[in-house]
């Protein structure tokens, strides 16, 4: 599946997605082809060493947890 992202924003891990009413269930994403990845925010475009938003922001507030699991295997 391919789906089209806005690469300012952080990526996302899951999505809740609502089958019917009442019916719901989370879908979780995994990347391909990720170049340069922040794996303190989750956003493309740079990496850990230069990351915009740690420059402004204390490091311990920046660990969102995000690792290579969520790159897709295969």
């Amino acid at each position: 599946m391919r789906v089209q992202l806005d690469i300012q924003t952080p990526l996302k891990r899951m999505k809740k997605i609502l089958l019917s009413p009442g019916n719901s269930m989370y879908v979780h994403f995994y990347y391909e082809k990720l170049t340069l990845f922040c794996y303190l925010y989750g956003c493309l475009g740079h990496g850990d060493s230069f990351c915009p938003i740690q420059l402004t922001r204390d490091v311990s507030d920046s660990d969102m947890g995000w690792d290579a699991s969520l790159q897709a295997v295969g």
